[in-house]
């Protein structure tokens, strides 16, 4: 079974990985496998496991937990694996099962936390670098039979699937060029079903539009061995400070669904954007993928203000003010407003932090058409309606 995760980034080629050796293999070149933390033991090593709130040690007769370390160019990555007798297939029952693991990563700095896992939650802890992974099993096909070069494909029936599955890896993703994006990373975690994926999101010019977008390929049989449809989740956290520094986001806490675009995920499936409760991410969640489709794009989309509402004037002479209900922000301060009154080929402007705003200057006994809009780091809003003064 080939589970393949692409690190895509600018300068830095594509990686991938595959299924590591069963624990009880020996060490080899690259890759040290590892077990429970004790005498002898250095990190990274497994602090703790339990399955259904019961302990599971390097002794249980039939469930069997370990860690696969090794370095792919300049990441490095602690893989935590979970077998029954012997495989990697867990079963049908395995799937209503919650295993909560702590793995001490040593020297791996857990940024960047990845699985093929359902219903989960990651703590990360710190000196030392700890990871708490709490999740269950996923049904998932075998993607051994799909192309691992892009554009990813895989036939529309797969011939073996794995009804109970549970991977996930913590990356320091040292790959990563550009220091204090790399640094912000911290946080940021998928978790899904879909055989063949990339993370982090790619940064991907949009020449269509002008704005970055992000990207996030995927690909996986349409149906499972039985004919029966598979249906893909992907759950991701992308914290607010990868956004700000790497996405050009300046306020994410604003950031709705407006201000994403999806594509690609297929006509049944639902994309759910959110801020998370305490403001320190951004969570997308997708439910219900049907492939043939190859990729999700999750682009920027449109996060300037929205339009100020119920502009009205009262006039005085050469001035005018111009009250409003204030425009709504979708990922970008505001900070400031514009108005602009027009008479004919004569445009005379003022600017205000909030509302009120006045414009001066105005010709005594002449009319005015005058409208506002909201001006935020990203940009111009789109202007209000316009009112006669």
């Amino acid at each position: 079974m080939r589970r393949i995760v692409a690190l895509a980034c600018a300068g830095v080629v594509a990686l991938s990985f595959g299924v590591a050796p069963p624990s009880g293999a020996e060490e080899q070149p690259g890759r040290l496998l590892s077990s429970f933390c004790g005498p002898g033991v250095s990190a990274p090593c497994i602090e703790s496991a339990t399955r259904d709130g019961v302990p599971v040690t390097s002794a249980d007769p039939i469930w069997s937990v370990f860690l696969v370390s090794y370095n792919e160019g300049k990441s490095r990555f602690v893989r935590l694996h979970v077998q029954k007798d012997g495989s990697f297939e867990l079963g049908l029952d395995a799937l209503d099962d919650v295993w909560v693991v702590t793995v001490r990563t040593g020297s791996v700095v857990p940024r960047v936390v990845f699985g093929y896992a359902a219903e989960s939650t990651i703590e990360r802890f710190a000196s030392p670098n700890r990871v708490t992974f709490t999740a269950s099993p996923v049904r998932m096909t075998d993607n051994d039979e799909c192309s691992p070069i892009w554009p990813w494909s895989c036939p529309h029936q797969a011939s073996n699937d794995f009804d109970g599955y549970l991977d996930v890896m913590a990356t320091d993703y040292g790959a990563w060029a550009d220091t204090a994006q790399r640094e912000s990373m911290y946080g940021m975690d998928y978790t899904t079903n879909v055989g063949l994926t990339s993370i982090p999101p790619e940064i991907v010019h949009d020449p269509a539009t002008g704005r970055e977008r992000l990207l996030i390929r995927m690909a996986n049989h349409h149906l499972y061995s039985d004919a029966t449809l598979f249906e893909g989740f992907a759950h991701l956290r992308i914290p607010n400070l990868f956004l700000r520094r790497a996405y050009g986001v300046d306020h994410p806490p604003s950031l709705t669904g407006s201000g994403i675009d999806t594509a690609g995920t297929g006509s049944a499936a639902t994309v759910t954007v959110m801020p998370e409760p305490g403001g320190g991410a951004m969570l997308v969640d997708i439910e219900g993928m049907r492939f043939s489709r190859k990729r999700v794009r999750i682009s920027r989309g449109v996060i300037t203000p929205t339009k100020p509402r119920d502009l009205r004037a009262r006039r005085s002479g050469k001035r005018v003010r111009l009250r409003f209900t204030e425009a709504k922000r979708r990922g970008s301060r505001i900070t400031r407003y514009r108005a602009s009154c027009v008479r004919g080929s004569s445009r005379l402007t003022g600017g205000a932090r909030r509302s009120p705003v006045l414009v001066k200057n105005l010709t005594p006994g002449v009319k005015y058409t005058c409208r506002v809009r909201a001006i935020s780091k990203a940009g111009p809003g789109r202007w209000s309606r316009k009112v006669r003064a």
